[in-house]
């Protein structure tokens, strides 16, 4: 899943998602920042978080416009989900990230 093109005015901002990754074989989740000079890995999650939705924050730097991408890659069986919510990039600045 892209998240379209964003540009913001601060020099700062911050990627809030809600996510919820369970199961005995979830693969993993990849955050990326896509833009002119490529692909930058933001934040890579594996295996079972908690059988809750987490909330996550990651600060941004504002280097003009870019795209986010969410990849999820499957386990090694068909037992485990992962699902995402409530994308948001904000002008709010990022005090800590969260990743429970």
């Amino acid at each position: 899943m892209t998240y379209g093109n964003t540009q913001s005015d601060s020099s700062q901002c911050t990627l809030e998602f809600w996510y919820h990754m369970m199961g005995d074989h979830v693969g993993s989740l990849n955050v990326f920042k896509y833009t002119s000079k490529g692909y930058t890995l933001l934040r890579n999650l594996t295996q079972a978080q908690a059988d809750d939705w987490v909330e996550g924050r990651i600060p941004l730097s504002n280097d003009g416009a870019f795209k986010l991408e969410f990849e999820g890659i499957r386990g090694s069986e068909y037992e485990g989900d992962i699902a995402l919510d409530d994308i948001e990039v904000s002008q709010r600045t990022a005090s800590i990230t969260l990743f429970l």
